[in-house]
């Protein structure tokens, strides 16, 4: 049985969802700053929280077409290879989409590259690896929602069975 929709729930998720990714962008802001202070080449508060912001606001909005397709393709049998083809695919999309979108908001911020394809070789090279993790574990989070929202939907059919039955 399917609660209906109800635009509170909407924004609720929407707030929850903003908050996960400030909060992500601000703890990365942080560690850049100390770090680069730490390496005697200080960044300053508003240089690091806004890099790592736009950052993490880049994921959440690439994170929206990449849990709408972990709820199409779920990674489950019998269709699990050709779930996993479509995601291997999705993650490469992901990564590039980042790198293009990132490199842009990067030399709008005053980045030290202003040719956009020495911006994109360079991001590439540093967080490949990073942004194809990054994607995954959106699947991975989407898929542990999803799986969550079954088992208390079985429980909830359990227990009115149970009810009928006595």
């Amino acid at each position: 049985m399917r609660v209906p929709f109800r635009s509170s729930q909407f924004g609720f998720k929407l707030l929850g969802a903003f908050a996960f990714w400030t909060m992500l962008g601000i703890a990365f802001g942080v560690q850049f700053h100390f770090a680069s202070e730490q390496i005697g080449n200080p960044v300053p508060w508003s240089r690091a929280l806004g890099h790592s912001l736009s950052d993490w606001y880049v994921f959440a909005l690439l994170s929206i077409p990449a849990v709408m397709l972990a709820k199409r393709f779920a990674i489950e049998r019998p269709k699990w290879v050709s779930a996993l083809a479509v995601h291997f695919a999705a993650s490469i999309a992901f990564t590039l989409a980042y790198v293009a979108l990132r490199s842009g908001i990067g030399m709008w911020q005053g980045g030290a590259s202003t040719v956009f394809t020495d911006a994109v070789v360079s991001l590439l090279v540093k967080s490949w690896h990073f942004d194809l993790i990054v994607y995954w574990v959106i699947v991975a989070v989407t898929h542990a929602f999803g799986y969550y929202a079954q088992l208390r939907e079985r429980e909830l059919r359990n227990a009115e069975l149970e009810r009928s039955l006595t």
